[in-house]
């Protein structure tokens, strides 16, 4: 690791010697570096103590020295990018869960034929996920014991590893997600299994967009996953791909793109494959409300509807925090309140920062109704998300206390401010690590 280490800082100090003194503090000035970090790493390394490396800062001095990763890494490691990045952040977090471990090793010693097809009770594992994911990871792992006591296929084991990884992001366990996802591809690469290295790749794409917020990380994943399915010609796989695509799109703001994208990933996508033409529909009804044309966003949002009886819980919450946004635009604040009484129930238990976010909203639509009364009632029901706030952000507790204190004040709340408490939640829950989830 000592040696990976130096290996990496060796070729970023050449970069940054090449930019000149000027330029290399203003670079470490854009990426947030002090120039005592670098020099502070050095000297641990030049005195043989292993240490490691913070990969965002890495990416960020990257970015700020205009070096794009697949060059960097490439000349480093002499590895492509994007899947040598996710190899390289597992390498450093260390071993997978002991369970995976076990089932990548016996992958790797014993023979076996990869499967044609998942098997249905994987699928059904995986489908549960959406409804209750802590329930679906505890069973992805007793049917990985299964496979490392010999009680189930040992072909099982690679299905299994993909939607155990997937179940521990869809609980949080980002860096356990990451180091199983991982391990299961480096088994998929070994055998050239190309269905299994793309639905491998959708879900790291998904691990790296909440753990890191990297987007354009996870659309390059993405885009390699549709390279894997189009080899193994599997049609409805591309157009998950293209629904993965164009989500990432929407989250760096290309929503013309991200449109595109969407309808393309209809005309791919089988009549049965619910959740992701579900996905596909909303996306671009969001884009749209995004564009300020609020017909046509109604009109997507009506069309997932119609598939919502046959989709997870996770799916139709968004569902109803799109339609109350349209509503919010369309002036049918009624409508809109409703459908934010629900949404805060529904998010309360998973996200305190939608739960804040939507209550910041409800308060906006009982202004516009002339309600000051419920609209300070709706902002004292903030106060239980104080707590959970302040132990992720102390600025994001801080702005939902002031919707609390100026719904209570004289002066009461206005535009301006509700706009503003709502951007700092926005930009708090990045910040903190909660970045919103979407989807697989």
């Amino acid at each position: 690791m000592i040696n990976e280490i130096r290996r990496i800082y060796r070729e970023l100090d050449r970069l940054l010697d090449d930019a000149g003194y000027g330029s290399r503090k203003r670079t470490q000035a854009d990426a947030g570096v002090g120039g005592s970090y670098l020099r502070d790493l050095r000297a641990r390394l030049a005195a043989g103590k292993k240490t490691g490396y913070d990969l965002g800062v890495l990416l960020r001095l990257l970015e700020a020295l205009g070096v794009g990763r697949r060059a960097f890494f490439g000349t480093v490691y002499n590895l492509p990018e994007p899947i040598s990045l996710c190899q390289l952040e597992a390498r450093r977090l260390g071993e997978p869960p002991e369970v995976v471990a076990k089932v990548r090793d016996l992958l790797r010693l014993e023979e076996w034929q990869p499967l044609t097809e998942v098997p249905e009770p994987i699928q059904r594992i995986d489908a549960h996920r959406y409804q209750d994911a802590r329930a679906a990871r505890e069973i992805a792992r007793g049917e990985l014991i299964k496979v490392k006591a010999g009680l189930l296929p040992i072909a099982w084991g690679l299905p299994l590893l993909a939607v155990y990884g997937s179940a521990l992001r869809s609980t949080d366990a980002y860096g356990r997600a990451l180091k199983t996802l991982v391990a299961a591809l480096e088994v998929a690469e070994s055998i050239g299994d190309v269905s299994a290295l793309g639905d491998l790749l959708q879900r790291l794409a998904y691990v790296v967009a909440d753990r890191s917020g990297d987007h354009r990380w996870a659309l390059a994943l993405a885009r390699e996953a549709t390279d894997y399915h189009l080899r193994a010609r599997d049609l409805n796989s591309v157009g998950k791909t293209f629904v993965d695509r164009g989500l990432w799109l929407y989250k760096l703001g290309e929503l013309d793109e991200a449109i595109q994208m969407q309808q393309s990933a209809l005309g791919y996508l089988e009549d049965d494959a619910h959740h992701s033409r579900c996905a596909a529909l909303h996306i671009v009804g969001v884009c749209h409300r995004e564009l300020g044309e609020l017909d046509c966003a109604q009109d997507f949002a009506c069309r997932a509807r119609e598939l919502a009886p046959l989709v997870g819980q996770a799916l139709i919450v968004k569902l109803d925090w799109l339609d109350a946004r349209i509503a919010v635009g369309q002036e049918r604040y009624g409508d809109a309140e409703a459908l934010l009484r629900e949404a805060i129930r529904s998010f309360a238990p998973s996200s305190v920062f939608d739960a804040a976010k939507a209550t910041v909203e409800l308060v906006r639509v009982l202004r516009y109704q002339g309600r000051q009364d419920a609209a300070r009632e709706a902002a004292e029901t903030m106060l239980p998300f104080l707590g959970p706030l302040e132990r992720k952000s102390r600025d994001a507790a801080a702005a939902a206390l002031d919707l609390v204190r100026c719904a209570q004040s004289d002066r009461g709340l206005t535009d301006s401010e509700i706009d503003r408490i709502a951007a700092m939640l926005d930009e708090e829950r990045e910040r903190s690590g909660e970045p919103p989830r979407s989807g697989r």
